[in-house]
């Protein structure tokens, strides 16, 4: 993983990456890598890599926006489990998930128009 301690968090890691000279375009998340092949490499790179990307952060915008999440009293952050190279959340961690009673003003409108472009 790129840059220092990747046993740990860091939500700026590429973001920082990007900013060294000649990176501008490297560490996307659609850009494919030998170190990074979540989307394939070379001639095999996913060509829907572009659309699963679009609606990854929309799935994630619609949730940040719409629901309240938290873990149960009591229980902190799951510990992560590793396949290779890949990370993943414990399957067995419960989480408590609300949706919002009322949102900020203008958001119901926004959700609607959000919502009719992209169906």
């Amino acid at each position: 993983m790129p840059g220092d301690a990747p046993a740990s968090f860091d939500a700026f890691r590429y973001s920082r990456l990007r900013e060294q000279p000649g990176n501008a375009q490297r560490h996307l998340f659609v850009m494919t890598d030998y170190n990074d092949l979540a989307f394939g490499y070379g001639k095999f790179a996913c060509p829907g890599r572009f659309y699963a990307a679009n609606e990854m952060r929309m799935m994630l915008a619609h949730m940040l926006i719409c629901y309240d999440m938290r873990f149960p009293d009591g229980c902190g952050r799951p510990r992560n489990f590793t396949i290779d190279s890949d990370m993943y959340p414990d399957p067995a961690t419960r989480l408590l998930i609300r949706k919002r009673s009322r949102f900020e003003d203008g958001m119901d409108e926004l959700l609607t128009s959000v919502a009719c472009v992209a169906v």
